[in-house]
């Protein structure tokens, strides 16, 4: 046989075995194809959606490669577009529906596999039943489920009795990670009680009339945190006030939130969770605005 005839049969028998090679590590991993960009608004329901954390995954990067020490070149190429949770509310029921959602670009099967090496602590583990799924190319989904009690529901109702919603308010985007909490018919008060009560702490006996007062006067929490430096974070958080609430909220509100994080308590918590920080906070019309700095290195080396 002529010699050029050997190498070239030679080299397409190497060549289709490293297509072949490549095709099954695709099946397996999903490394070859990038998925196209799916938004968390697809999870989105207008009239039931009433909390939205999002994570801007590439803009991690930098925090990223120092845990993994991975090559410069390799993350963007592997790295998540986004990651979520939404949160759901359905009133009658008390049920709260929480999504996970994660838009791969590529490794699906793993970062699947990944969430089920993480062990959730109690509650959270009866909250998440099953695991999470490729739903279609760029969408992987975790869902759980927990309920809201009968008590804050009634609470709600009877304090929010004719107030209707009929969007979802949605992150501004351009952040790190942004968390959006929707209390214009009273939902952040759900939210907040299931949260309450995973931690142990029971809300339904300890509301007061003047505490739902100031509850009911908040339209909106929405926080947004940006890297500074590799252990640094800028935060803002953001409490938007009804327009129809009593004027002197705003001021009383910006003063709670100034006595709380001066205080030794919540100081000590962030502590305990490796993070030091300072700020001030400030009045925008009816938004009470607090900006702090956030030393995060013994949480972040913790990771």
């Amino acid at each position: 046989m002529n010699k050029k005839l050997v190498v070239l049969v030679v080299l397409v028998i190497l060549l289709a075995a490293a297509v072949g090679v490549l095709l099954t590590m695709d099946s397996r991993y999903k490394i070859l194809f990038r998925s196209p960009r799916v938004s968390h608004e697809t999870l989105v329901t207008p009239e039931k959606t009433r909390a939205v954390a999002v994570l801007n995954v590439p803009m991690a990067k930098s925090l990223i490669e120092q845990k993994l020490q991975a090559p410069g070149w390799a993350l963007p190429m592997a790295l998540p577009y986004e990651a979520a949770l939404v949160v759901d509310l359905d009133r009658q029921l008390g049920d709260v529906a929480l999504k996970v959602f994660v838009n791969e670009k590529r490794l699906a099967p793993m970062i699947c596999e990944f969430s089920q090496r993480i062990k959730l602590p109690p509650p959270y583990d009866t909250w998440f039943h099953e695991p999470m799924r490729q739903e279609r190319p760029g969408v992987l989904l975790r869902e759980g489920l927990t309920l809201c009690s009968r008590q804050i529901r009634d609470t709600i109702d009877t304090k929010w009795s004719d107030t209707a919603v009929a969007d979802a308010l949605h992150i501004e985007g351009g952040h790190l990670l942004e968390a959006v909490l929707d209390n214009r018919d009273g939902s952040a008060l759900a939210v907040a009680s299931v949260v309450c009560d995973s931690q142990g702490i029971n809300l339904d006996n300890s509301l007061d009339e003047q505490t739902l007062g100031f509850v009911q006067a908040i339209s909106s929490c929405r926080v947004q945190a940006d890297l500074v430096s590799d252990s640094e974070l800028a935060v803002r958080l953001k409490i938007e006030c009804d327009p129809s609430a009593d004027p002197s909220i705003p001021a009383m509100l910006q003063m709670l939130v100034e006595m709380g994080m001066a205080s030794q308590e919540v100081k000590t918590a962030a502590r305990n969770f490796g993070c030091t920080y300072t700020g001030s906070t400030s009045l925008d019309g009816n938004t009470v605005v607090a900006d702090y700095k956030v030393n995060a290195e013994s949480l972040l080396a913790r990771l």
